[in-house]
């Protein structure tokens, strides 16, 4: 009889799961690459720009180099993106580091970023984490949120420089002013660990609850966790479910084994009910979109 009720809740689990997964099939969060939208120059940029957003690559392409030689640095910004992703021309990550270069030392902040991005992953150039904080560090200056996310992230991560989780915190801060998931992610746990702040489960899950609402795959793990322990959060094991599921269904490593944890020891009920939770929170986030 137990084992006949455990197959039926299974059963129930797995439904309620392959549910959740395709309905978050588009709910993941990405990074970007900076792609200029306006020039001070706008003749030949417009053109370009035009033939880009239209899908005539190659088109763009020639009308970006020529602005590019000109000087434009918008249009070497964006003739370095083209090089880097193969549109129009043929995919050369070395000329496009080239262009980002011109463009970068023209202060043109999509272009710092890039330019980072591409001594970061050492794409174009060797691997130099720190000649990529120096122009992660330049474009977060500039306000460029993604910039400021990553500058967060190598001081988080001691990854180039000393580790430093006060600042850290410092750019997170001022990457969560723009909605920066991961940033609003990367803050919460700082307050939930107590790293560069103060200890605070309640701004922890403040944060958290941020980041996971826009779609961050590990915030709505550790927010789950947060409802499961009760840790700046009421205890709510159904709530816990719905996030941790949310999470497992992007595959998010962590939140699969606490899901997996979490539904031996939920009741039929409770598990359906956190379902759909998921569920709606889901179709929300779609309609959202589509609007």
């Amino acid at each position: 009889m137990k084992q006949t009720q455990k197959n039926q809740t299974m059963s129930i689990v797995i439904n309620i799961f392959v549910t959740i997964t395709l309905l978050a099939g588009c709910s993941t969060t990405t990074e970007k690459i900076d792609f200029a939208d306006k020039s001070p120059s706008p003749s030949l940029f417009k053109q370009a720009k035009s033939y880009h957003d239209n899908g005539f690559f190659k088109l763009a392409a020639v009308r970006y180099q020529k602005a590019a030689h000109k000087g434009q640095a918008a249009a070497q910004n964006n003739l370095g993106l083209m090089y880097a992703e193969g549109k129009g021309v043929t995919q050369n990550f070395t000329k496009a580091n080239k262009w980002f270069r011109k463009a970068a030392e023209q202060g043109w902040v999509d272009a710092q970023y890039n330019l980072a991005r591409m001594y970061h992953a050492g794409k174009g150039v060797s691997q130099n984490l720190p000649a990529a904080k120096r122009w992660y560090r330049k474009a977060a200056k500039q306000d460029d949120v993604s910039a400021q996310y990553r500058l967060g992230l190598m001081y988080y991560k001691g990854e180039g420089v000393a580790q430093n989780f006060t600042q850290a915190a410092k750019w997170f801060h001022k990457a969560t002013r723009q909605r920066h998931p991961g940033a609003q992610s990367g803050l919460g746990q700082l307050y939930y660990k107590g790293q560069g702040v103060k200890p605070d489960f309640g701004r922890a899950a403040y944060w958290t609850r941020k980041a996971a609402e826009q779609g961050q795959a590990d915030a709505q793990n550790n927010l789950g966790m947060m409802y499961y322990k009760g840790e700046g959060v009421p205890q709510n094991w159904v709530l816990s479910y719905q996030w941790l599921s949310l999470a497992a269904a992007q595959g998010e490593d962590e939140a699969i084994k606490g899901f997996q944890f979490l539904i031996n020891q939920l009741s039929v009920e409770q598990i359906i009910s956190g379902g759909r939770l998921a569920s709606e929170w889901l179709k929300k986030q779609a309609s959202a979109r589509s609007n």
